[in-house]
């Protein structure tokens, strides 16, 4: 495992325990503002799985 492994895959599962408590919160209380709010959290969460694969494509040093 290359060293920034750990950091990557705890990155990620973050990310998408985002937007499975986005989807509950969709399915347990759909209104306008939840919608917006777990749109807002998919956007982000996919910016930064991009961001994400930038970095891990960086040369180490």
């Amino acid at each position: 495992m290359a060293p920034g492994d750990e950091e990557s895959s705890s990155v990620t599962l973050c990310l998408i325990d985002a937007v499975a408590a986005s989807v509950v919160a969709i399915i347990l209380d759909p209104g306008n503002i939840v919608y917006i709010m777990a749109g807002i959290t998919v956007f982000n969460s996919l910016l930064s799985a991009f961001k994400e694969y930038h970095i891990m494509k960086l040369p180490c040093e």
